[in-house]
């Protein structure tokens, strides 16, 4: 999920960014170095926006994807501390990766939306 947004967002910063080929090399090592301040701001703002995401799951959906994804357990096991049935827990972490890439995408675009009537009105 996380690397799906992350790529959507390089891809876009990739086409805005495209220099001709007669630009000179000083300026490309120039965009390169702010590309990696950039991906870095980037990697911070979407993990905090997937963690808000997970924060605004129903509460079995985000206790799952957390034991899941952050404590790294099988599916069984979360099913044997949630005393939940293996389907259960994949019913809960099918719909909190929807939730959570929905409420990306939906950032994302937000931020897109932004940025780009910043670069029309000024």
């Amino acid at each position: 999920l996380f690397t799906i947004t992350r790529n959507e967002v390089y891809a876009a910063l990739r086409q805005i960014a495209r220099f001709s080929k007669q630009d000179s090399i000083a300026e490309k090592d120039m965009l390169l170095l702010k590309n990696e301040t950039d991906e870095l701001v980037l990697q911070h703002d979407y993990e905090r926006i997937v963690r808000m995401a997970v924060d605004r799951l129903p509460a079995q959906q985000k206790r799952a994807y957390l034991l899941s994804n952050e404590d790294g357990l099988k599916r069984s096991e979360v099913a044997a501390i949630m005393q939940i049935s293996p389907e259960t827990v994949k019913s809960y972490l099918r719909d909190a990766n929807r939730n959570i890439r929905a409420f990306c995408l939906s950032m994302i675009r937000f931020g897109l939306l932004i940025s780009l009537s910043d670069a029309v009105f000024w």
